[in-house]
């Protein structure tokens, strides 16, 4: 299977519920895809071409996340030319690493770039607490301080409900 096969089976856009979703697919029976996919993102980047963007870093997700990708996810996860800011914070999250702290924290705080489609609940917000709290450096630490000490709700509620 090429990766346009694998976009055509699998992006649900007009699907009906019985269409089978990237959640199905078999990782192991897609791994040859990884180079391919991750060429697709480096031109995505290139070019700032968010049009399926969510698409391509989910398969790559689904195929399992290596250093190469937390590079491209580095990039992508404070860029302006996309509004997938809340499920990259989902994916980065995952790795746990300092590399990541600056940049979700700067996500956290400014809702105008990087938050516009937060409501009053900002999931977006409560999710980069989340990853702060569960990279758990020093500097995270800090950044969650600043956080706690804005004296939004949301940031307190954040951290009652972590697990």
């Amino acid at each position: 299977m090429k990766t346009n096969e694998l976009y055509n089976k699998y992006c649900s856009k007009g699907h009906d519920t019985n269409t089978p979703t990237l959640w199905d697919l078999e990782p192991d029976k897609y791994r040859h895809l990884k180079p391919e996919i991750n060429i697709i993102l480096d031109r995505k980047i290139k070019t700032q071409d968010s049009q399926d963007l969510g698409f391509w870093i989910l398969a790559n997700y689904r195929l399992g996340f290596d250093n190469q990708d937390k590079e491209k996810l580095k990039i992508i996860l404070i860029a302006k030319w996309h509004d997938i800011h809340e499920d990259l914070v989902d994916y980065v999250s995952e790795f746990k690493d300092e590399i990541f702290t600056e940049d979700l924290y700067k996500i956290a705080i400014d809702k105008g770039t990087y938050r516009k489609y937060d409501d009053e609940l900002e999931s977006t917000l409560r999710k980069c607490v989340h990853a702060l709290k569960s990279i758990n450096s020093p500097n995270s630490m800090a950044k969650l301080e600043f956080l706690i000490n804005s004296g939004n709700e949301n940031v307190k509620y954040a951290l009652e409900n972590y697990q």
